[in-house]
């Protein structure tokens, strides 16, 4: 046995170090290609509890289901085709059929392609498809081959020396894997042995072969088998070494579902099922036996059609790794997180927020009193819901409300919506009410984006920290108060894009009604003069409290960084606008103006120093936002030209008014 047993701690080892294959690893047990039933409610919200590491980080299947679809097809639920009709399924269904009908799964087109002629390049022919849509592994057997070999060229150019298509197709390449990987999730499970024909071995044999899992989960019998079975055990040892070696790499992912037998200070990292298959061999580990056989059993359940065996193995699975993990203290909001993922508090937010705006607009009209009071409900429960929704990622992850790029967004739009509730209820204009909704949906838009952005690069929106950022209390002072300070930049860019984009209707009616149809316009002016200075208070001490933390952490309290020269910019611009305005160098428009420019300053303090990948505050990198800024800033040039435009307008006209005077 001894012998017996180092061999296969020696092949297992050696597997460790075997590179990944595009292909799915092959399994002497073939899964099933069909599902005889629908994956019950039941299953669902005993899967979706299925605690797993990944990332570093100890989440739900739920949280790690959702990412992963998103990050592959960009939705939370995919559509796939179910007698003749369209229908979408949850995204712990979705894992389920890939890691126990992975031929099945194969068939549901979740690869997002946003050119198809990228594939059209590798040879494929896509019909009557659009250029974006969405294809699935078997869409893509007939070039899977060419992909590849585009990938591994691609791979090795310069990132600044690949075009568009290339950047895609190697993207798509990437994805293709990473949705193989995770259809062999349970390869190691399947893994057989062949056994001769009669002797001592034969008790665990069915038709010449005998199940990996089963002979590792009663290896005292086994051994004992071997031991009387001569040559014939020496043959039986080298096909389950060999067998070994394949589970082993087959079951090898970045997803580990099985707790260590250690303690949490001792071993942090969890297993994976061929990291699992190894465990029950070299030491006592009972978690990896129990999940591994709960695993094989719910296989054989589901090929079965067996519904109630099924929900019997699947809860056994996550008991075993629940109650292992409990016991070295790691799955405290494990339950809670479950809950948050599946509340979508952020986009019923956003949709109370969309509401908010139709009710606030349309209240804007003679005898719709009703509508605006509906709107101020929708946006004070929209807000509430978006706090609570913030909050609860708080308690989840142990941190402030803002840790990445991803979490200024939601913060950013329930400070704007409130900021702009209270804006409208002291200077009592109804139309800042639907402004401060439509900022917020603006905002959570872009939240989505990021949250994508998130699920394709690390599959999670909830990371752990770089140690430069491990502490609560710089967090939640200086990221949190600077934050603010944007949010107040961008709600006083809205107001005064408001304020241009009115300049028009302004002088029309001036023209036709007098003077006094712009009181509206010049109580818009006040608003923007008041956000302005809010925000330059929080710019001001979040930037010091910057320094004071640079200076903690580094020894310096500045070193012209990108991210500390942005913010200072952002704190030199709100002051040149208060000054200006208050010695009189600039009147209504050029507020206005000075307020858009605003945007541009702020928005390339947030993103756009990220994006440059240098200096100390790189951390918050997103590729591909250069673009999207790029879009932003000279939409903020055509602005400021709009409101030129139309100062311009009077003064050809010959007009005396000094109202609007830049």
């Amino acid at each position: 046995m001894r012998t017996l047993m180092l061999i296969l701690s020696m092949m297992l080892l050696g597997s460790l170090c075997l590179p990944k294959s595009f292909a799915l690893q092959g399994e002497t047990e073939a899964p099933s290609a069909t599902r005889s039933f629908e994956w019950t409610p039941e299953m669902i919200a005993t899967m979706e509890a299925l605690p797993l590491q990944h990332g570093g980080r100890i989440k739900p299947l739920r949280t790690w289901a959702d990412f992963k679809l998103l990050g592959l097809s960009t939705r939370r639920k995919p559509e796939i085709e179910q007698d003749g009709e369209q229908i979408k399924i949850d995204a712990v269904a979705w894992v389920l059929d890939c890691m126990f009908f992975p031929e099945l799964a194969a068939t549901y087109p979740v690869l997002s392609v946003d050119d198809s002629s990228i594939l059209q390049a590798v040879g494929l022919d896509v019909g009557d498809r659009g250029r974006r849509d969405r294809f699935s592994l078997e869409d893509l057997e007939p070039v899977r081959t060419e992909l590849i070999s585009s990938a591994q060229r691609i791979q090795g150019l310069d990132g600044n020396e690949r075009s568009r298509e290339e950047t895609q197709t190697l993207d798509l390449a990437i994805r293709m894997r990473s949705l193989e990987d995770m259809m062999r999730t349970l390869a190691p499970i399947r893994m057989s042995v062949a056994v001769p024909e009669g002797g001592l071995l034969g008790q665990w044999a069915t038709d010449g072969q005998a199940n990996l899992v089963t002979l590792l989960t009663d290896l005292d019998q086994v051994r004992s088998a071997l031991e009387k079975s001569d040559q014939a055990g020496q043959r039986m040892a080298a096909s389950l070494a060999a067998a070994m070696e394949k589970g082993m790499a087959a079951g090898a992912s970045g997803v580990a579902m099985v707790p260590p037998a250690g303690t949490r200070t001792d071993d942090e990292e969890w297993l994976d099922l061929g990291q699992a298959l190894m465990a029950t061999v070299t030491e006592e580990h009972e978690t990896s036996r129990s999940v591994l056989l709960g695993l094989k059993q719910a296989q054989d359940a589901a090929s079965a059609g067996d519904v109630e065996e099924l929900q019997a193995a699947l809860t056994q699975v996550v008991q075993a790794t629940s109650d292992r993990g409990k016991a070295r203290g790691e799955l405290k909001e494990l339950t809670s997180e479950v809950s948050f993922q599946n509340a979508q508090l952020f986009t019923l937010a956003l949709v109370l927020f969309m509401c908010a705006f139709l009710f606030g607009a349309l209240a804007l009209l003679p005898g719709t009193r009703w509508l605006s009071w509906l709107a101020w409900g929708t946006s004070g429960i929209g807000a509430l819901i978006l706090v609570v929704g913030i909050i609860w990622r708080c308690l989840i992850i142990g941190r402030p409300p803002i840790t990445n790029l991803y979490e200024t967004a939601p913060f950013i739009g329930a400070c704007g919506v409130i900021l702009a509730m209270f804006v409208a209820r002291i200077q009592r204009q109804k139309a800042i009410l639907p402004l401060g909704a439509l900022f917020a949906v603006a905002i959570l838009f872009l939240s989505q984006s990021l949250e994508l952005r998130d699920a394709v690069s690390s599959g999670d929106s909830m990371r752990n920290l770089m140690a430069v950022l491990d502490t609560n209390f710089w967090l939640a002072t200086h990221v949190t108060i600077v934050t603010f300070g944007y949010c107040a930049g961008l709600f006083a860019w809205s107001l005064a894009a408001l304020w241009v984009l009115a300049l028009p209707f302004v002088q029309f009616h001036r023209r036709k009604m007098g003077a006094s149809t712009a009181v509206w316009h010049r109580s818009l002016t006040r608003s923007i003069y008041g956000v302005v200075a809010f925000g330059l208070l929080f710019s001001l001490v979040g930037t010091i409290l910057g320094g004071i933390w640079a200076n903690y952490s580094w020894g310096r309290f500045w070193g012209w960084d990108p991210k500390e020269n942005g913010a200072l910019v952002i704190v030199l611009w709100q002051l040149v606008i208060l000054h200006a305005r208050m010695g009189g160098l600039i009147k209504d428009l050029g507020l206005a103006l000075a307020a858009v420019a605003l945007g541009s300053v702020v928005v390339f303090s947030w993103f756009g120093v990220n994006n440059l990948g240098v200096g100390l505050h790189s951390y918050g990198f997103t590729s591909g936002a250069a673009r999207a800024m790029s879009f932003w800033h000279m939409a903020n040039m055509l602005l400021i030209g709009w409101g030129l435009l139309w100062w311009m307008v009077p003064l050809m006209r010959g007009s005396q008014s000094k109202t609007n005077g830049a």
